[in-house]
C-alpha cells in the first residue's frame, strides 16, 4: 500500500512505482503530480488506483487489461482528454469508476456494457456526445450511483427505458437529452 494523498507532491509520478509489482494500493490524490499519465500495467495486483485531484494530462491512459484485479479507478479532476479508454471495460472487477471533471470527449466505450460489477459510475464534467447511451447502461445490473451530468449527450432516454433495480442515483442534468419520464 502506498498512500500519500494530500500532501502537495509536485512533480511527475516516479516511473519507479511502476516496478512495484506486488502493490494493491496507490493513492496520490489530492497532489501537484503533473505530466502525462504513465504505465500501470505491470501492476497485476492492483486493486485500488486513485490519482484525482491533481494536474495530470494527455489521451494515452494505459491501465492495462493485466489488472484483473482492480475495482476501484479514480482519475478524476486532472486534465485527461481524447477518448476514454476502452480497455477499462475489460477490467471486470471494477466496482468504482470515476472520469468525472476531465476533458474526455467522443462516447463511453461500447466494451463498459461488461462492467457487471460496477456500483458506481461517474462521468459528469467532460464532453462526451453520445445520442444512446441506454445499451451500455442497460447492462450495468449493480449500478447504484450513476452521474453523466453537464456533458453533451443528447436524443431519447427514458422512451422504453428500465434501469437496474439497484439504481438509487442517477445524474443526467446539463446535457441535450429529450423525451418523457
Amino acid at each position: 500500500v502506498i498512500e500519500l494523498s494530500n500532501l502537495n507532491i509536485n512533480g511527475n509520478i516516479p516511473k519507479g512505482l511502476m516496478y512495484c509489482t506486488k502493490l494493491e494500493t496507490l493513492d496520490l490524490s489530492g497532489n501537484l503530480l503533473q505530466g502525462l499519465f504513465p504505465s500501470f500495467k505491470r501492476l497485476h495486483f492492483l486493486h485500488t488506483l486513485k490519482l484525482s485531484n491533481n494536474q495530470l494530462i494527455g489521451s494515452n491512459i494505459n491501465i492495462g487489461t493485466e489488472n484483473t484485479k482492480l475495482e476501484h479507478l479514480a482519475l478524476n479532476n486532472n486534465q485527461l482528454d481524447g477518448k476514454i479508454p476502452e480497455e477499462i471495460g475489460s477490467i471486470l472487477p471494477l466496482t468504482i469508476l470515476d472520469l468525472s471533471h476531465n476533458k474526455f470527449n467522443n462516447s463511453i466505450p461500447s466494451q463498459f456494457s461488461q462492467l457487471s460489477n460496477l456500483e458506481i459510475l461517474r462521468l459528469s464534467h467532460n464532453e462526451l456526445k453520445q445520442s444512446n447511451i441506454l445499451p451500455i447502461l442497460n447492462n450495468l445490473t449493480s449500478l447504484v450511483i450513476c452521474d453523466l451530468s453537464y456533458n453533451q449527450f443528447q436524443g431519447q432516454l427514458f422512451e422504453g427505458t428500465t434501469f437496474p433495480n439497484s439504481l438509487l442515483a442517477f445524474y443526467i442534468g446539463n446535457n441535450k437529452f429529450n423525451g418523457t419520464f
